[in-house]
């Protein structure tokens, strides 16, 4: 990552594709590192990615049917 950077959220201070975005700029591997760690995203952050991890869904696999009842 070059810095400084932009790094994005879910919010309301830009609009993006029809989508609210807020946005902070880090200048360093550290400042990148918290804030990642906080939620942001470097790109468009995808609504069914629920743990930031890149994927859609969260971190635990979901119970089959059976054993959510």
């Amino acid at each position: 990552m070059q810095f400084p950077a932009m790094l994005y959220k879910p919010g309301s201070m830009l609009e993006w594709d029809g989508e609210m975005f807020d946005y902070v700029i880090v200048n360093d591997e550290e400042e990148a590192e918290i804030a990642l760690s906080d939620g942001w995203s470097v790109g468009k952050p995808d609504p069914l990615d629920h743990d930031g991890d890149g994927k859609k869904g969260g971190s635990r696999p979901r119970k089959p049917k059976a054993d959510a009842e």
